[in-house]
C-alpha cells in the first residue's frame, strides 16, 4: 500500500497545537508509506512553516477559488485527491485537522472494509473526516464529495435521502454514487463520538475557519458560573419566551463545554485520551 492522505489545513487562532497533535499521531501510527497532500490557501501564514518543515507533506498549491464553507473544502480536497492519485497512491484518505488515527496499522484495518460491494469506509454524519477508498475505485467511477443543485433537485436523490436521512455535506456524492451502483459503504461506528472504529479519533466542528472558539482557559467551572446563567436568564425571560430562552442557554454551555473539552484535548492529549477511553 501506499497511502495519500489529504488535508484541508484550516486552524483557528488559539487551536494552533491541534496542527502539531494531528500531524504527530499521524506519524506515530502510520506504518505503510504515505504522503501528506495539504492544502494551505487559508492557512495562517505563520503556520505554513511547520508544513513546510516536514517531509512527509507536500504543500500542493492549488487554482484559487472564491467558493467558500463545504465547497471550498471539497474544491480543495477534490484536487488533493486527484493529485495523489497521479503520483501513485494506491489508497487515498480524507482527514481533517481533528481528525487522525490513534491505533497503529490503522490503514492496513480501513483497507480491511473495502471489497467487491464495499467502494469505500467513513464517519457517518461527518464523511471527510476519514474516507479511505482505493485509487482504482476513484479513477474507474470519478466521484465528486458534493452533489450540484440539479441532482439535490432530482427524485432519485429524494429517494436516497429518504432511505439514507443525512445533511448533504461534503462526501455525500461518493454516498449516492454507491447507493445508485447498489453498492454499501461500510461506517466506522462510535460509542463516545470522538473515536470511530476504535481507530480514528475525530473531535468535530473544526474544519472550517472559526467554527470552534480558540482554546482557553475557561471560567464556566468557577464558582460564579451558574449565578452568572441564572442572571442571564432572568433577563433573557423580559425579552424572549421561555423555551427559547432554555434553547439559547444550552446552546451557550454547550459552547463553553467544547471549550473546555479543546482545551483538555490540547494541553493533555494523552489523559484526554485515557478518559474518553475509559482507562
Amino acid at each position: 500500500m501506499k497511502l495519500g492522505i489529504v488535508v484541508v489545513y484550516l486552524v483557528s487562532e488559539g487551536n494552533e497545537k491541534l496542527l502539531d497533535l494531528h500531524l504527530e499521531h499521524i506519524r506515530r501510527h502510520t506504518d505503510v508509506p504515505y504522503v501528506i497532500y495539504g492544502a494551505a490557501e487559508r492557512l495562517r501564514p505563520e503556520l505554513r512553516p511547520r508544513l513546510e518543515e516536514s517531509s512527509d507533506v507536500r504543500i500542493c498549491d492549488l487554482p484559487p477559488t472564491d467558493q467558500r464553507r463545504k465547497y471550498e473544502h471539497a474544491y480543495y480536497l477534490e484536487h488533493l485527491i486527484d493529485t495523489a492519485v497521479s503520483e501513485g497512491s494506491t489508497h487515498v484518505v480524507t482527514l481533517h485537522v481533528d481528525s487522525f488515527p490513534l491505533r497503529d496499522g490503522w490503514a492496513g484495518a480501513l483497507a480491511e472494509y473495502l471489497g467487491p460491494s464495499t467502494p469505500f469506509v467513513t464517519i457517518n454524519g461527518a464523511f471527510t473526516s476519514c474516507l479511505f477508498f482505493s485509487a482504482e475505485f476513484h479513477r474507474q467511477k470519478r466521484p465528486t464529495l458534493l452533489l450540484s443543485e440539479e441532482e439535490l433537485g432530482t427524485e432519485a436523490y429524494r429517494g436516497f435521502a429518504d432511505s439514507f436521512p443525512h445533511i448533504p455535506h461534503s462526501g455525500v456524492g461518493y454516498l449516492y454514487l454507491a447507493h445508485q451502483l447498489g453498492l454499501k459503504p461500510a461506517f466506522l461506528s462510535s460509542t463516545n463520538n470522538r473515536i470511530f472504529g476504535d481507530l480514528i479519533f475525530h473531535f468535530g466542528g473544526t474544519v472550517l475557519k472559526d467554527v470552534v472558539a480558540p482554546a482557553r482557559s475557561s471560567r464556566f467551572l468557577s464558582p460564579g458560573f451558574g449565578d452568572r446563567f441564572r442572571r442571564i436568564g432572568r433577563r433573557a425571560r423580559k425579552f424572549v419566551p421561555a423555551a427559547l430562552e432554555r434553547r439559547l442557554l444550552a446552546a451557550g454551555l454547550r459552547k463553553h463545554l467544547r471549550r473546555s473539552e479543546m482545551q483538555s484535548l490540547l494541553e493533555q492529549p494523552e489523559g484526554y485520551f485515557r478518559n474518553l477511553e475509559g482507562r
